[in-house]
């Protein structure tokens, strides 16, 4: 997965994150659920290159899969369309899409945001180790699985797929 902003160019770039996507076991049941071990997606950071060596770097993780999904409800980070959905070994053109929604966030305040980013709201940063990972987990149960998805059941799904 390369993250750069469109007009960085080589010699503007100050770091290499490499990104794993994975998921916590290679299997997941669709009869019975397990609470005590949820089935995640699991994104792993690493600092692969730096113009500081030795040195970990901080992002701002909002609106990407880097980011936690919000507590007590709404829209998971999984819903904004960060990953996409699954898609089944067998049929590639069988998926579940797990949402792609594109909230516009307001401001009902008329002061100016605050110039330090962490007292702004919705704001979440992640640091990448220098020598080391980081990984974001997002649980994915079944009810959760098949919550956007609207021509799929979980009974559509073969073993195996």
């Amino acid at each position: 997965m390369v993250l750069l902003k469109l007009k960085c160019t080589p010699e503007r770039r100050k770091a290499v994150v490499a990104v794993t996507l994975s998921t916590s076991s290679p299997t997941c049941s669709l009869s019975t659920e397990n609470p005590s071990a949820p089935f995640q997606i699991v994104v792993t950071l690493r600092l692969e290159q730096s113009t500081q060596p030795g040195r970990a770097v901080t992002i701002r993780r909002g609106g990407t899969a880097f980011a936690p999904s919000p507590e007590g409800g709404g829209l998971d980070t999984l819903a904004l369309g960060t990953f996409g959905g699954l898609i089944s070994t067998e049929n590639p053109k069988k998926t579940i899409n797990f949402g792609q929604w594109k909230p516009h966030y307001i401001s009902l305040t008329e002061e100016p945001p605050s110039p330090n980013l962490k007292e702004r709201e919705n704001m979440h940063f992640l640091t990448i180790p220098a020598d080391g990972t980081v990984q974001v987990c997002h649980d994915l149960p079944i009810s959760r699985m098949f919550k956007y998805e609207s021509s799929l059941t979980k009974d559509d799904v073969k073993p195996g797929e």
